[in-house]
């Protein structure tokens, strides 16, 4: 696991909020962008704390992806640069793990960064989990996804825009 800066444990405590954002991500600042944009749409990215855990090595682009995050009108955000690469299964555990364990949040809201999301996605998430938490005793985790509608043509002229 990442050592992490002393700054970061038990921060939540300290928060107004038990609700953490956590943004995993590696290389695409160009799609990087369209999903911080669309992160910095939700009302949320006003109240909450938003942690960007960025994957790092000789091939990254951490420092592309830093200034479009200090670039982002989101309020509160924390970078953790990893100075060599994790990969994207280790990388998400440990932030998570990092999230949790070390910064003591309750709960976490985890974005890859190739998640493009809509205005509401935020509040209809924290919605959802509230609906959820009243009506049955052993809820740990919600997802809202989005059915892909375009016909299977369609979907083949993307595919190889996904790395």
């Amino acid at each position: 696991t990442h050592t992490y800066d002393p700054k970061y444990y038990n921060l939540a405590h300290s928060l107004p909020s038990d609700i953490g954002v956590l943004v995993v991500a590696y290389n695409r600042p160009h799609y990087f962008k369209e999903v911080l944009d669309s992160l910095a749409q939700n009302p949320e990215s006003q109240t909450l704390p938003f942690f960007f855990v960025l994957d790092g090595g000789p091939d990254a682009t951490q420092k592309e992806n830093i200034e479009l995050i200090e670039q982002s009108p989101i309020k509160y955000k924390e970078v953790i640069a990893r100075p060599y690469n994790y990969d994207c299964g280790k990388n998400i555990i440990d932030a998570r793990r990092f999230m949790f364990d070390w910064c003591g949040f309750q709960k976490v809201i985890v974005f890859e960064d190739d998640m493009v999301v809509s205005p509401q996605y935020i509040t209809l998430l924290l919605n959802l989990y509230a609906w959820a938490k009243r009506e049955y005793d052993n809820v740990g985790a919600v997802q809202c996804i989005n059915h892909c509608y375009m016909d299977r043509e369609t979907k083949e002229l993307y595919l190889d825009l996904v790395e």
